[in-house]
């Protein structure tokens, strides 16, 4: 299947961090089969992570924020090591 992408909508998605329609609607994923919001801890500091989307066992988050910057490189790391237990 080939699909066309639209550049526009992807830059409005990104533009209004509408993360969940640009995946669901403008790349034609699916809706994630387990919507529970999962928590983790790293580093004393809790993330809470919202499935958005699915596509053949590979799970996008969303981790919002409250007024804080991008957590370091290390912190990433730590996040994606133990959201990878999840899909």
């Amino acid at each position: 299947m080939n699909m066309k992408i639209n550049r526009k909508n992807i830059t409005k998605y990104l533009d209004n961090f509408d993360f969940e329609s640009l995946f669901i609607e403008e790349l034609g994923w699916d809706y994630p089969q387990d919507d529970t919001e999962k928590y983790i801890t790293i580093d004393k500091q809790i993330f809470t992570l919202t499935p958005i989307a699915d596509k053949r066992g590979f799970n996008v988050f969303l981790c919002l924020l409250d007024n804080q910057s991008i957590p370091l490189s290390a912190t990433l790391k730590k996040i994606d090591q133990e959201v990878s237990k999840y899909s």
